[in-house]
């Protein structure tokens, strides 16, 4: 009796076993394989830049080439390491030689910016005497960073040049797992001119109008380029090698919208190394969650075949039950009947 008692035991164990196991395991499967697709999608995130790139300056003048480039771009980072603005400005005849102020108006975060001008007295090149410069942060509406320098501009002169170098900062939009975009925008309307460039510089002419723009972009060494809007005039790219530069010509002009906004300058980019941890995240979920479905199905297969077991032997073993307790009452009965008429026992012997 004590074996069968151990015996009896060992198998209900076992049977909890077979019945718990894929149920624990298959749920911990499923949820690891949840976690990892929710790990595959992302929200794309919103993009808000409507102050877009400009030059301005106290003066009237006409911008007669302007010249954009970026170098030493981490998509990740959402950063240009090596980014220049320079713009050339014919001045307009009547200008006063003096103190004047110019700058720039630039989208996103400005870093470590070096600020010269460089003026054409028409004999030649030479550096103008900066007196003051400086940096205006903003937060409102959106990120914008003004640049600008108060400096020395002698009797005729016919032009300068106003060079920014500095890295930028957050003109990448992360649109999904992995793709970015790299966005600048350009400003095309009196609206789209922060109000801090008015502050640095009272008599600010902003110009935006008709501005003839070379923008040159070095493709990143982890990036592939997808596509841009509008499409690249130039394309260099080395066979065999993600690494290369992409060139506009591109001609901003003035919009005429009654809610105007900055033009957008949009170039696309995909990481491979975070496509293919895309694609292993989805397999990973597949083979997870598929997993755990199976062991929780086959747990609970095994438990309803354990509790139609048991009561299949609870019923037998009720029935058994039933059936010797009705003998014992029969046995007991006919006991009671034969002490109670001993007479019964042979007919012949009674009077």
């Amino acid at each position: 009796m004590q074996g069968d008692s151990v015996v009896r035991r060992f198998a209900f164990l076992f049977r909890l076993i077979v019945v718990l196991f894929p149920l624990v395991a298959g749920s911990f499967l499923f949820s690891l394989g949840a976690d990892k697709l929710s790990q595959a999608y992302f929200q794309k995130e919103q993009w808000v830049a409507p102050n877009g790139v400009l030059v301005f300056s106290s003066m009237q003048a006409q911008v007669t080439w302007a010249h954009l480039a970026l170098q030493r771009i981490s998509v990740k980072n959402l950063t240009a390491g090596e980014a220049w603005l320079d713009y050339d400005l014919l001045l307009q005849p009547g200008y006063a030689p003096g103190e004047h102020i110019g700058g720039f108006q630039v989208p996103y975060s400005v870093r470590s910016g070096n600020f010269t001008v460089t003026i054409n007295s028409g004999q030649g090149l030479s550096q103008a005497t900066i007196l003051d410069q400086g940096t205006i942060l903003v937060e409102e509406p959106a990120r914008a960073a003004i640049v600008y320098a108060k400096f020395l501009i002698p009797a005729g002169t016919v032009s300068c040049h106003l060079f920014l170098y500095f890295t930028w900062e957050g003109l990448f939009v992360r649109e999904g797992f992995s793709s970015y975009s790299l966005m600048i925008p350009f400003a095309n309307a009196n609206e789209t001119v922060h109000s801090k460039v008015y502050e640095c510089c009272p008599n600010a002419v902003a110009l935006f109008d008709n501005v003839p723009f070379m923008v040159a972009i070095g493709i990143p060494n982890d990036c592939e380029f997808k596509g841009s809007f509008p499409a690249p005039d130039i394309q260099e790219i080395t066979t065999g090698k993600p690494q290369g530069n992409l060139v506009w010509y591109y001609n901003n002009t003035a919009t005429q919208w009654s809610m105007p906004s900055s033009n957008q300058f949009r170039v696309d980019f995909e990481v491979p190394s975070d496509a293919e941890l895309r694609n292993r995240l989805f397999f990973d979920s597949g083979l997870y969650m598929g997993l755990g479905i199976s062991l929780v199905f086959s747990g609970v297969y095994e438990g309803l075949k354990s509790a139609e077991d048991l009561m299949r032997r609870r019923r037998a073993s009720s029935t058994d039950n039933t059936l010797a307790v009705g003998s014992a009452i029969m046995t007991s009965y006919r006991l009671t009947l034969a002490n109670a008429h001993p007479c019964r026992k042979s007919a012949l012997a009674c009077p």
